[in-house]
């Protein structure tokens, strides 16, 4: 199956304790692709999308985890939350702002 996704083959998504849905998948790869700017330097994106056992009075009930692997290192972030399409845009912009700050750290030109 081709995908339309540029890191589509370089990016694997993990659920726990929820069912993984076609739309989920598709609007995290639609972020990563809009967000992430030098494609050409990420070398493999590992997402955890997880769903926590909910507990009284918490309202914290997903969790995402993204580790971007670029040379020499890893952009990680994490974020929580109870809307996973809201979490998900948190986190991508998150994202966006590490990977444009390891890009200038690393191959700046001054």
């Amino acid at each position: 199956m081709q995908s339309e996704f540029e890191l589509a083959d370089r990016t694997h998504i993990t659920f726990h304790h929820m069912k993984p849905t076609g739309a989920i998948y598709d609007y995290i790869l639609e972020k990563l692709d809009r967000h992430i700017i030098h494609k050409d330097l990420v070398t493999d994106v590992r997402i955890l999308l997880k769903q926590t056992v909910a507990h009284k009075g918490t309202k914290q009930d997903f969790e995402l985890d993204i580790n971007v692997s670029v040379p020499k290192a890893v952009v990680r972030v994490e974020e929580k939350g109870e809307d996973v399409y809201a979490m998900i845009d948190r986190a991508t912009e998150t994202l966006q702002r590490r990977c444009k700050k390891y890009y200038e750290k690393h191959y700046s030109v001054v």
